[in-house]
């Protein structure tokens, strides 16, 4: 018989909090930089953008900060179901990701 060992696999809502605050106000932070931006950007004098280049810059940071906050909303609402890491002598199972099949 072989002996099992499983852990509980449930991310902390509270790191998922912090993490939906930061990219929120990221977000947010960034869109007022594009809604009002009126100047260039030079990034470590190597890439030189037009004002148009630039608050497309912003735009797509973010869109990307935004992404996070989805990110983080989907890890709150997944960690509601916990998930489980079993160990065994001859294998390790896993819980199913994104469109993988679950175990039988």
């Amino acid at each position: 018989m072989e002996k099992e060992i499983t852990f509980v696999y449930k991310p902390k809502w509270k790191s998922l909090a912090l993490a939906i605050v930061f990219f929120t106000v990221c977000a947010i932070a960034l869109f007022h930089k594009a809604s009002n931006n009126d100047r260039g950007l030079i990034i470590e004098e190597i890439i030189k953008l037009s004002v148009s280049s630039a608050t497309i810059f912003y735009y797509v940071l973010s869109a990307f900060a935004a992404i996070g906050v989805i990110f983080g909303t989907l890890g709150i609402v997944s960690s509601r179901n916990p998930k489980y890491l079993v160990f065994t002598e001859t294998e390790i199972r896993i819980p199913p990701v994104g469109i993988q099949k679950k175990n039988p």
